[in-house]
């Protein structure tokens, strides 16, 4: 039995400014990835997978143009992924100048055992290295989780029990301040989010999920929710999107595969739009399985 992805395409406000009015699953990236978030510019990749001792290390896919195929993965060299065999690499988030990056590292499995580090760079020719523990930003009461730095590297956000989590960037003592709890306007708890550029565009998911739309007039303001995408279906788990600058959306998708069918769910295909992702070299037929992977939606059109 193929694996079955429903996705509900809705009106959903594309990084341009102008409304969608539908989008549609065109490709997959990453078939056996974790979270992970495009670059601004669109033309870079990272995401945690895992490689052939079973541990989450950190890779990236490149292209040289919006349009263009992707190339990848690439396991990231240097010391952000030289960890022992216990402790895995994932959810990462990179700064606009690929300078400086952000990730969740976790040595037992429990989501309370997450916490951020961060790895810098001199430049793009060099490695990831300078990996430091964010004991500024870390709880010993809770996981920090789905981190994502702002186009300058300036902010940060990440999830927490107590909800979206902001921390500012001192680049003198190249330390966060005091991270603050984001004001939010939904009422439920985001799990991972993403900003545009000037942060005054905010793309979540929440538990229920549910894809989250707001916008604010400056940095200072509270966001206003606008909109919201109802993508809560049995047996999928999304979180992490992320805009490439043509309106591209990522998101990855954890999808459990049964043996039964579509009317078994109750989905009627007249009253949804319906994409299918399958591969029947990954999955089992006879039993329960998942498939996670990366999806790619594009725009089809808007007003």
């Amino acid at each position: 039995m193929n694996c079955i992805v429903f996705i509900l395409m809705w009106l959903l406000p594309a990084q341009t400014g102008s409304e969608c009015a539908s989008f549609e699953i065109v490709d997959t990236l990453a078939i056996g990835a974790n979270p992970g978030h495009l670059s601004p510019d669109g033309l870079t990749f990272v995401c945690g997978m895992e490689d052939e001792k079973g541990r989450e290390l950190l890779y990236r896919w490149a292209r040289r143009s919006l349009k263009a195929r992707w190339k990848g993965p690439v396991h990231l060299a240097g010391g952000v992924n030289e960890i022992p065999d216990s402790v895995n690499n994932m959810q990462p988030t990179v700064s606009a100048d690929g300078l400086r990056m952000v990730f969740v590292r976790n040595r037992t499995g429990t989501w309370d055992d997450n916490d951020l580090w961060m790895a810098e760079r001199r430049s793009l020719k060099e490695p990831f290295d300078g990996v430091r523990k964010l004991t500024e930003l870390n709880s010993d009461s809770t996981g920090e989780s789905y981190p994502f730095i702002c186009a300058d590297g300036g902010h940060l956000y990440y999830t927490t029990d107590e909800g979206i989590m902001v921390a500012g960037f001192d680049e003198r003592t190249a330390r966060f301040y005091e991270p603050k709890l984001l004001k939010q306007p939904w009422g439920e708890d985001v799990l991972s989010c993403w900003l545009s550029a000037d942060e005054l565009t905010f793309v979540g998911l929440n538990y229920m999920g549910e894809l989250l739309y707001a916008e604010r007039t400056s940095p200072a303001a509270s966001f206003e929710a606008i909109k919201t995408l109802d993508l809560s279906l049995q047996g999928i788990f999304l979180s992490s999107p992320s805009f490439s600058p043509n309106g591209e959306l990522y998101l990855y998708a954890s999808v459990s595969c049964y043996e039964n069918s579509m009317e078994d769910d109750g989905v009627e295909g007249d009253e949804k739009v319906l994409e299918e992702v399958s591969d029947d070299d990954l999955i089992n037929e006879n039993t329960s399985s998942s498939l996670e992977l990366i999806l790619i939606l594009n725009c089809k059109g808007g007003k």
